[in-house]
């Protein structure tokens, strides 16, 4: 009875360490497309900016040389 409830508790210590070897590659790549969508995030956050600025740049640009359009 003991020997048998040792090999269980083996068995159970096998089976989470094998469930922790399966999580592992999981969370990190989990953590991995979060971080890639963060970084894409802030890209597409900075060309939105980038457009503004060139718009805006523009419109200046349009009042700046507004003597040449009559």
């Amino acid at each position: 009875m003991l020997e048998k409830k040792f090999y269980d508790r083996r068995r159970t210590q096998y089976r989470l360490f094998g469930e922790a070897l399966l999580l592992c590659p999981i969370f990190f790549l989990y953590l991995w497309i979060m971080s890639l969508q963060k970084n894409y995030k802030y890209a597409f956050i900075h060309h939105i900016r980038r457009k503004e600025e060139k718009k805006s740049y523009r419109e200046n640009s349009l009042t700046f040389f507004s003597h040449h359009r009559r």
